[in-house]
C-alpha cells in the first residue's frame, strides 16, 4: 500500500481561480487583460467575450503569438465609456 494520502478518485480542492477573484487594476501588468479577467470585469461568460469580437461588439484583442490574446486596459476603459455615453443619450431621448 502506498503512503500517499491522496487517492486517485478525490481531488484536493482547488485554489480559487482568477475568475471568481474580484478584478483590480492592479492585478493587470502592464495594462492587459486577459480573456478570463476580462469577462469577470463584466460579468460575462467566454462564449459571450468570442461571439461581441466576432459581431464586432467588443474591442479587438492584441495577439501575443498563435494562441495567446490579451485586451488593452485605455482601450477596455474606451470601450466601457462609450457604451456609458450611448446608454445616458438613450435615456435623454425617452420620453
Amino acid at each position: 500500500m502506498s503512503n500517499d494520502s491522496r487517492t486517485p478518485w478525490r481531488r484536493r480542492p482547488r485554489e480559487p481561480s482568477v475568475a471568481s477573484a474580484t478584478i483590480t487594476e492592479e492585478k493587470v501588468p502592464l495594462g492587459f487583460y486577459t480573456a478570463r479577467e476580462l469577462c469577470a470585469r463584466w460579468g460575462i461568460s467566454r462564449m459571450t467575450l468570442w461571439r461581441w469580437l466576432r459581431e464586432g461588439y467588443a474591442p479587438r484583442p492584441v495577439r501575443f503569438g498563435s494562441r495567446t490574446v490579451k485586451w488593452l486596459l485605455h482601450e477596455i476603459e474606451a470601450f466601457e465609456r462609450h457604451l456609458a455615453d450611448d446608454r445616458a443619450t438613450a435615456q435623454e431621448r425617452a420620453p
